[in-house]
């Protein structure tokens, strides 16, 4: 018998389940895992902002009196077209029960009022850019004359720069898709997009620069993406990608579009036209809110900006699910304020371990790793483990599964072995497990950073 040890660290890179088992955790270079499952954990530990990951914040009441400036999720300050004051934590509304769950959104606050010309009694998106009110409705996009949102007169003369204007984005003799999103990002870019494009206006819509991103990759609904201020975050129907800032080169046209996460987009965002992207500059992430219109419990995501790992979220109980999501800059602080299914306003605080007083579980699988170079044929005893979680934490606990093949172990049902550990470092545990793969799970109800595990085993030989 040979003993061998491995240092287990927290898994940045996410949840993966797009490549195989042994691929998604062996001869990894950056040694940025990925863990097969986990829930309400983020890389970021709890207490501070060290990436060592453990359990996420927990949801307090936002109280409607605290001042600050409301904001969409992509960080601009909310305000009415027609110039009435920014519009306050009041002007949220809740649908019926009927009705799905949804924030007062552009496409309802910006629905165009032709005093002059004509313009589309229903839109399926909207933006305010340079003046201009610019709604879609099908494949045309009907852009107010700068300066007075009420003007959709086309027939002005072609020489006057600020007329209204009426057009597409499709090559010649091409109908074009339907527009599934419009966003515009500090009267400088004009993004219009499709299921399966992209195209960017620079500058003035009639004499600035038109250029097609992407011929494929689209955005799946009005406000599937977010802007982290450097950067655009857009949910297409092939996954999540990153939209880069202007480098002034002529080269960045083709290298602007960048996959995120392309391994571990998991298929429930694939084509969820409601979802809502906000950027969170506090957690320094993405949060991804889905639908669900029978209010059940449902899972939503959060991808992490540091290390580009996407996590899942599921909250205590359904009421208390976020059914959208705004900013608020307040007091020298820019975060996300979610509206939840019972209409009351929360965000998440690092100093809460529960969702408005309700515990949650959290868990994180580490593995499958094997203590015998990776192959199929060495059994193995795992007869130690060492674990270390932050000072702050208010406990946890580890379990192990455990079997001939990485996927046994991952699937099996069986706890092998498990054991409760302490805050700060935790004498050595001894299970005496054995078999060829091995996944520990960290999990808890209650707060917890993971700092470390190392676990020692014995190599028993060929397995027969």
């Amino acid at each position: 018998m040979r003993p061998v040890g491995k240092v287990l660290h927290f898994p940045l890179a996410g949840v993966g389940r797009n490549l195989t088992y042994r691929d998604s955790n062996q001869h990894r270079e950056d040694g940025m895992y990925p863990t097969p499952d986990a829930l309400n954990v983020w890389p970021a530990g709890p207490f501070e902002s060290r990436l060592r990951g453990g359990s996420r914040p927990g949801l307090i009441g936002f109280s409607s009196e605290d001042t600050g400036t409301w904001c969409w999720p992509n960080g601009d300050p909310i305000f009415w077209a027609d110039g009435e004051p920014p519009v306050g934590i009041s002007d949220f509304a809740i649908t019926d029960e009927s009705a799905p769950v949804h924030i007062v959104d552009p496409h309802e606050m910006w629905l165009p009022d032709a005093q002059k010309g004509n313009a589309p009694a229903s839109i399926s998106a909207s933006t305010f850019y340079r003046a201009r009110l610019i709604v879609a409705e099908g494949t045309v996009i009907y852009a107010s004359r700068a300066s007075k949102i009420h003007d959709f007169d086309y027939g002005a003369d072609m020489d006057d720069a600020g007329r209204a204007i009426a057009f597409n984005v499709a090559d010649a003799d091409r109908k074009g898709d339907p527009i599934t999103a419009l966003i515009g990002v500090n009267d400088r870019d004009l993004y219009v997009c499709t299921a399966n494009s992209i195209w960017m206006y620079r500058g003035d819509l009639i004499h600035g620069e038109r250029v097609c991103l992407s011929g494929e990759v689209g955005v799946v609904g009005p406000n599937a993406w977010t802007w982290d201020g450097k950067s655009l975050y857009v949910l297409s129907p092939r996954g999540l990608y990153k939209i880069l800032a202007d480098n002034g080169h002529a080269q960045w046209w083709g290298e602007a579009l960048q996959p995120v996460s392309p391994d571990r987009v998991p298929a429930a965002l694939l084509g969820e036209s409601g979802a809502t992207l906000a950027y969170d500059p506090y957690f320094r992430g993405v949060h991804i809110i889905l639908p669900s219109d029978s209010r059940n419990n449902a899972v939503h995501w959060f991808l992490d900006e540091r290390a580009g790992g996407l996590w899942p979220v599921q909250y205590a109980s359904a009421s208390i699910q976020p059914a959208a999501v705004g900013r608020v800059k307040n007091q020298g602080r820019e975060f996300c304020v979610f509206l939840c299914h019972d209409e009351e306003w929360r965000c998440y605080d690092t100093s809460i371990a529960k969702d408005a007083g309700t515990a949650f579980q959290s868990f994180v699988d580490i593995g499958p790793f094997s203590l015998n170079q990776a192959t199929d044929s060495g059994d193995a005893m795992l007869t130690e483990i060492t674990a270390t979680l932050a000072e702050a934490a208010m406990g946890a606990s580890v379990s192990v599964r455990a079997g001939h093949s990485a996927e046994e172990a991952d699937k099996s049902a069986t706890v092998r072995f498990s054991a409760d550990l302490m805050k700060g470092w935790h004498n050595v545990l001894r299970p005496r497990v054995r078999g060829v793969w091995f996944v520990l799970r960290i999990q808890s109800t209650a707060r917890w950073a993971y700092e470390s595990v190392e676990v020692r085993g014995q190599q028993l030989g060929r397995l027969r």
